[in-house]
């Protein structure tokens, strides 16, 4: 909640919930895999998906930060949204390094802090994948199906074969 509201705050313009903070507790005591619903508009994502990673690379908590969603395109943009923050927001860059390195593209980049971050679409290979000596130590799968995909039965048995056999054995 303190980096969210320090350093994001064009972000977090409102007073949090009680299911945020029951959110952000478990997410910062755990390793353990966790399933976090609610209804559109209670800023998962940007909890989540955006500042969840962001704080992890500005505190080197994680080495290697995989990001999936329904394409690697949507991924991308999440990626790019976290960058755009270690690039350009002034209260990251007067408190932490300067994260620029060569290696900042939207889509996979390395923080000056040694964390890499990629974008993967659903079914995309996430098995193997290493950064140095590091497996990925915090994925984070969001919006993961389209509405025309949750039609499909067989669709989302392949999805969630996929999370249970490649997604969470490569961590």
């Amino acid at each position: 909640e303190y980096f969210c509201r320090t350093y994001l705050p064009h972000y977090f313009t409102d007073e949090s919930a009680p299911f945020h903070q029951e959110m952000d507790r478990y997410l910062s005591q755990t390793d353990r895999p966790a399933v976090i619903a609610a209804p559109r508009g209670f800023s998962k994502s940007t909890r989540v998906s955006f500042a969840n990673p962001l704080h992890a690379i500005c505190y080197e908590l994680k080495k290697f930060i995989i990001i999936v969603s329904e394409t690697e395109t949507q991924a991308g943009l999440i990626t790019a949204a976290i960058k755009a923050e270690l690039e350009e927001n002034p209260r990251i860059r007067s408190d932490f390094v300067e994260m620029k390195t060569d290696e900042w593209a939207d889509t996979e980049f390395v923080a000056a802090t040694g964390t890499k971050v990629l974008a993967r679409g659903a079914g995309q290979a996430v098995r193997g994948l290493k950064h140095g000596p590091h497996r990925p130590d915090l994925i984070i799968i969001d919006d993961l199906e389209s509405d025309i995909s949750v039609r499909n039965p067989k669709r989302i048995t392949n999805t969630l074969k996929w999370i249970l056999e490649a997604v969470l054995p490569s961590r």
